[in-house]
């Protein structure tokens, strides 16, 4: 039925009125015939009652189940919301103590929570999914920012604290001051601060210590409870605390335009003895050419945490891998080097020995110029010893003369 069989039922102002109406929600409802049986069977004055409730209807767009406010137009949306100048288009008041698990918005496909967003007077803002729905501003949590699905999801009273990224710093549970960005990043340390992870799965693996830096992706430790460790490259693990990596088992040359400085001022020194062998030292090393199975370390690194690589990156590190294989190195190995440091009852600091059963033997080349000058000066006095010698025997021979 079209508003033209209408206007000849129903004649009049009214009719004409009602027939726009009625066109307008016949194309957008399809329930125009229950709408002109009531219209018919209603008394004039609530024919035009009837009439102009409808026409508010279609304004608000209910019948389409839009809504519009502050606007005298169809909303195109679902909800269209129009403000004027010097006025909040929206304004959301929620009970202070609403935060986490019931977010102040909230997103739903199907019947699953696909993304929310919540703040509050402490500080604290979470967007995403599950993001930092456990946190507790009466329990100490205050200026978290928890960005992405599930970021700092079981955080309940840590604070100072800022994850973006997909399940990022998800697992922690009251550690503070830490940043983390990158999916995964940080996710199994619950009570740590001072951590900063950045790149794709950084810190991932294990529930961390205090004061730890990983920059890049799969940059990680090998075991629970690091601290003090920083780790930059991809991939790069550090196996012990206080310690710093950089590179990948595939790195073949770090460099820069000034030497590298270590601090030596005899003000915070002690304990200073003149002790180190020099030639009885020097004379028990062996040097030695090999190649690195670098194939075969990255392995050991990597067993308790193994990397995730698209096929096209994994290619790429394993031929980075073969080509350091193929490099010829000179040098010593740790493991002689502390054998014959050991036979002189000599602490050399050159050799760095594994602080775990997850480490590696490791040797600090510039530590070798302390025995190797030492035994210069040794050699010196020799020198010095048989010049005398000779100038004795040559004043002798003289003599006979």
């Amino acid at each position: 039925m079209t508003c033209y069989a209408i206007w000849v039922i129903i004649p009049g102002s009214v009719s004409l009125i009602f027939g726009n109406v009625f066109s307008i929600l016949h194309e957008s409802t399809g329930a125009a015939p229950a709408i002109l049986y009531i219209f018919l069977n209603l008394p004039f004055m609530n024919r035009l009652r009837f009439t102009a409730l409808l026409a508010l209807l279609i304004t608000t767009n209910v019948f389409a189940q839009n809504v519009g406010i502050g606007t005298t137009q169809f909303p195109a949306a679902r909800l269209l919301v129009k403000n004027t100048e010097n006025q909040s288009a929206l304004t959301l008041e929620t009970p202070n103590e609403v935060m986490g698990s019931v977010p102040m918005f909230n997103f739903v496909r199907g019947n699953s929570r696909i993304f929310g967003l919540d703040a509050d007077f402490w500080g604290n803002m979470f967007v995403g999914s599950g993001s930092g729905e456990n946190s507790n501003s009466a329990s100490g949590s205050a200026a978290n920012v928890f960005v992405g699905p599930q970021a700092g999801k079981t955080n309940v009273s840590g604070r100072d604290n800022t994850a973006v990224g997909f399940y990022t710093f998800q697992f922690n549970n009251s550690g503070s001051y830490n940043t983390s960005i990158g999916s995964l990043a940080l996710r199994y340390t619950t009570a740590s601060q001072f951590n900063t992870a950045v790149g794709y799965k950084a810190g991932n693996a294990w529930n961390n210590g205090y004061n730890n830096v990983f920059i890049g992706a799969n940059t990680d430790v090998n075991n629970d409870g690091c601290y003090n460790v920083i780790a930059m490259g991809q991939g790069t693990i550090v196996t012990t605390s206080s310690t710093a990596r950089f590179g990948n088992s595939a790195t073949t040359s770090y460099g820069g335009w000034a030497s590298w400085t270590n601090l030596s001022d005899g003000r915070f020194k002690e304990d200073i003895q003149e002790n180190v062998p020099g030639l009885a030292f020097i004379a028990r090393l062996k040097p030695v050419t090999y190649h690195i199975a670098a194939t075969k370390l990255d392995d050991y690194l990597h067993r308790n945490k193994q990397q995730e690589l698209t096929p096209e990156a994994q290619a790429l590190y394993t031929k980075a891998l073969y080509e350091k294989e193929a490099i010829l190195y000179s040098g010593f190995i740790a493991q002689d080097v502390e054998a014959a440091a050991k036979s002189l009852g000599f602490d050399f600091s050159g050799v760095d020995k594994p602080k775990t059963t997850n480490d590696t033997y490791g040797l600090r080349y510039a530590e070798f110029v302390v025995p190797l000058v030492k035994a210069v000066q040794e050699q010196q006095e020799q020198i010095e010893v048989l010049k005398k010698q000779v100038a004795e025997l040559k004043a002798m021979i003289m003599a006979g003369k």
